[in-house]
């Protein structure tokens, strides 16, 4: 097997040519940053999203148990509680 310094060469005008400055750093000019612009729409869907997997689950047995009550006509509001988390909420949602 003969082995000659020819490859040698051309390994070493390979890895010269990798160490060589580019166009804009050879113009002084700092190369330009990747970077991602995010729609309006794009992040109001984020938030939107965010919002929806905040809330909690359906009870389907719940929802069940209570549409069985109304057409029974067992089911009763007990407004003076309903009236007291309606003002809770509203109070909430004003910062109050």
């Amino acid at each position: 097997m003969r082995i000659s310094n020819q490859h040698i060469i051309g390994v070493q005008k390979a890895y010269s040519q990798q160490n060589k400055p580019g166009k804009a750093e050879k113009a002084g000019r700092p190369a330009r940053e990747d970077g991602v612009n995010i729609s309006p729409e794009a992040r109001l869907l984020s938030v939107a999203l965010q919002k929806l997997r905040e809330q909690p689950e359906v009870d389907a047995r719940r929802v069940e148990e209570l549409k069985a009550a109304v057409k029974e006509g067992s089911y009763r509001v007990d407004s003076e509680e309903l009236a007291e988390r309606i003002w809770a909420e509203l109070g909430s949602r004003n910062g109050s």
